[in-house]
């Protein structure tokens, strides 16, 4: 039987029968495989079928297939529990740190003669004269427990928390598991009491004596550290020692003066300098046992105080690559060493332990800033019972509040959406653990905000307030025939783009907006060219295929820094190509929308409303003018290169920017970026920039400066097509808009045929300018 990945023997609980789709060779017999390209899949033939998940379907998987393959979506309850089998998940973790490994185990002489050898010193190496041969033991002593015992003790305990935790998730595992989560306990267990043979108790209450310890006064004007320069700097020295020897003391776990040799460190300030140097040394070595005896005082005072009972909770914090940090990166040696001596029960599935002790180390524990959550119980130490029974009601709490029942059939969508039942802040929180970390962004729908598109760290924050809401479907939800002709489109699109898409970087002044590209590149579909550009290096359908979901997703959102990250957008669950085909980092050019000038007619606005492009936004780091600092896109390089929004950006609307000329704006990205336009913005957008080139082209003429014959009949033609398309989209627009918009079609219309009559019939008072606006 495999020992790892999916077993026949793993029970399945509300899972059982759920369809599966394999691929397999001809056969009844054939092996299962969760992909049609897995390479022990060697046939030409190749069935897709629909099983269900039972332990006849596991016999027959492929093996690879059963440690490896995802046999279905990540983001489904079903997934989640595969997961945890995934690789060398939960079966190879029941399998392992059960027992002594024979070849690694530490014999109780070993540990026996570590431990004296590791018992306190009352010096130092640095002042005394024993023989090396001495201290090449007390070296292997310590490398005994520092790579040895210690670490093997953190990895059991790491695998226990693991496996545990996966079975408390899903009852069902317990009468499968229990026997080998006990051995491991067991295992667990032996290995602590051999890392507390090597961690004396007095060094860790001194460390908590010395946590308690304010800075000292410090004898800057003492003429032995003269030698070390002025005042400030003798501070300096002496400061940077008792920070060196109070931080080493309170996190590690020696004796305070078994760190004496810290006091070298001022030698070092002299260089090559002699003199002074055995009076700076005595002086130093002075300086340390007053810190050592007050710590020693601290803690001799509360020896006799009764022990205390604290419940420590180790954190599981993730790293950025997704994995989680070990035990022993996430807490000091001092923890490590309180928690292998002290610890007298444990609730493994919520990495909770009960430690019994000394007062000094329980005031340190839950009111000190440590790595590890603690909390006192409140029961008598000697009743062994009663604080048992107490961590096993706080363990049942704790996995209460874990949420894990979104882990089951009816959170996802597992189950029909008639069938979902309301997320709690809770389950959200199991939600956010459990899924990857770019798989968090969920359509979801309450009665209270209706059907909406968050991002799982927001709806947390609704639930904390009350909200009650369901979710419906993630982006990989979405029915591939959403966006399989969409994907067929961007995968044909090749390295060279569509030659009348312009290419990012063109000014507006100098493109033609007659050109019929003119405007896309600011559309949705010269968004989705970037996003398949940005992507085209992954050489990834998968990952192609997940940008344009997202993107499908994401799209209709009314504001966008509601997906965005609170503080840092590399996190967001918006990947980073899909911001590129959201936003665009050219500008439009406003021009045609500003008023008319009186002085420079053939230069000005024509005043055109903005009418549909008035709600086009943009997102920048800044529009306040009360704040320092100017504006720049998600984009710009000035801006930290964030690639994507946060909860932070300013919105603003294309109305607003015209409104407020006053903003200050990066001048190598323009200061914002803009939200794609739609198919009809593009259109007035470029219909705007129209009338803006015929107007100046009509006003040069008319005063003289242009170039003479223009084409009227062109010119003509425009005007007719751009009043029929004010016609045809006279819906989009409010009264006064259009009444705007046909005013000065008519008004242009107007100077095209006065032009034309002067092409015909000779221009008047030859050699003077034309009047451009003759009252009526």
């Amino acid at each position: 039987m495999r020992e790892s990945g999916l077993t026949p023997d793993i029970p399945l609980g509300p899972f059982e029968g759920t369809p599966i789709t394999a691929y397999a060779a001809t056969g009844k017999t054939a092996r299962l495989h969760a992909r049609r390209d897995c390479s022990y899949l060697r046939t030409n033939q190749v069935h897709e079928l629909v099983m269900p998940l039972d332990a006849a379907t596991i016999e027959r998987m492929c093996g690879d297939c059963a440690r490896w393959g995802t046999w279905t979506r990540p983001g489904t309850a079903l997934g989640i529990f595969l997961r945890a089998f995934f690789g060398y998940g939960l079966t190879q973790e029941l399998n392992s740190y059960t027992e002594p490994d024979p070849d690694e185990d530490v014999t109780e002489q070993e540990l026996a003669d570590a431990a004296a050898l590791l018992r306190p010193r009352e010096q130092s190496r640095g002042d005394d004269d024993e023989d090396e041969t001495k201290w090449e033991a007390v070296r292997a002593a310590r490398d005994l427990r520092d790579t040895r015992v210690i670490p093997d003790w953190c990895a059991a305990a790491e695998s226990l928390f693991g496996a545990a935790a996966v079975v408390a998730r899903y009852p069902w595992l317990r009468p499968w598991a229990s026997e080998r989560l006990d051995r491991k306990i067991r295992h667990a267990e032996a290995l602590r009491r051999q890392a507390a043979q090597l961690v004396d108790t007095d060094a860790l209450i001194a460390a908590a004596a010395a946590g308690r310890m304010p800075q000292p006064e410090l004898p800057a004007s003492d003429p032995a550290f003269a030698v070390l320069g002025g005042r400030s700097e003798v501070r300096s020295a002496l400061l940077s020692l008792w920070y060196r020897w109070h931080a080493d003391v309170i996190h590690g776990w020696r004796m305070p003066h078994e760190y004496s040799f810290l006091g070298y460190e001022l030698d070092e300030r002299l260089g090559n300098k002699r003199k002074g140097r055995d009076r700076l040394r005595a002086r130093a070595r002075e300086i340390l046992r007053d810190w050592v005896d007050g710590v020693l005082a601290e803690a001799a005072r509360h020896k006799k105080e009764p022990d205390r009972l604290v419940f420590a909770n180790i954190p599981a914090e993730k790293l950025p690559d997704g994995r989680r940090k070990r035990v022993a990166e996430e807490l000091t040696r001092w923890e490590l060493g309180v928690l292998a001596v002290f610890t007298v029960a444990a609730d493994w599935p919520t990495r909770t332990l009960l430690v019994r002790v000394p007062p000094l180390i329980a005031e340190r524990m839950l009111t000190g800033r440590l790595s590890l959550t603690c909390a006192e119980c409140p029961v008598d130490p000697a009743d062994e019972a009663a604080y048992k029974g107490l961590l096993e009601v706080r363990a049942g709490d704790r996995l209460e509040e874990a949420g894990y029942g979104a882990l089951l059939p009816g959170t996802l969508d597992d189950t029909p959406v008639s069938d979902r039942r309301p997320v709690t802040q809770a389950e959200v929180q199991a939600l956010r653990e459990a899924l990857d970390d770019h798989r968090q962004l969920f359509i979801v729908c309450s009665v209270s905000d209706g059907v909406e598109v968050l991002p799982l760290a927001r709806i947390e924050e609704r639930c904390r307030d009350g909200w009650t809401g369901v979710l419906l479907a993630e982006a990989d939800d979405l029915p591939l025939s959403l966006i399989e002709r969409w994907l067929g489109e961007v995968k044909a699109i090749g390295d060279a783009d569509d030659s009348k898409v312009l290419e990012p970087g063109w000014e507006p002044q100098s493109s033609p907006s007659g050109n019929a590209g003119f405007g896309e590149q600011f559309g949705t579909v010269a968004g989705v060219r970037e996003l398949r550009r940005l992507l085209s290096w992954h050489n990834d359908d998968r990952e192609l295929d997940r940008n344009l979901r997202v993107l499908a997703l994401v799209r209709g959102i009314h504001d966008l820094r509601q997906v965005g990250d609170d503080y840092d957008p590399r996190n967001n669950d918006v990947p980073w190509a899909v911001w590129h085909a959201l936003l665009a980092t050219d500008h439009l050019d406003l021009r045609p929308f500003l008023p008319p000038d009186p002085d420079s007619p053939w230069d000005g606005g024509l005043g055109l409303p903005l009418g549909v492009l008035g709600d086009v936004q943009i997102y920048t780091t800044s529009a306040d003018p009360m704040i320092a600092g100017k504006g720049h896109s998600p984009f710009c390089q000035h801006a930290g290169d964030r690639g994507g929004i946060t909860r932070d950006y300013f919105l603003l609307t294309l109305a607003d920017l015209l409104r407020r000329p006053e903003l200050d704006w990066c001048s190598k990205c323009g200061g914002y970026a803009l939200r794609r336009l739609t198919d009809t913005q593009i259109a007035y957008y470029r219909a705007a920039d129209r009338l803006r080139d015929i107007d100046q082209q009509l006003n040069l003429e008319l005063a003289g400066r242009g170039r003479p014959e223009a084409d009227l009949s062109v010119i003509t033609a425009d005007l007719d097509e751009i009043a029929q398309w004010i016609h045809d989209h006279d819906d989009d627009w409010q009264r006064g808009d259009t009444w705007r918009l046909q005013e000065v079609v008519r008004d242009l219309t107007g100077k095209a045929q006065r032009l034309g009559r002067y092409h015909q019939d000779g221009w008047p008072n030859s050699g003077s300018v034309v009047r451009l606006n003759p009252k009526r």
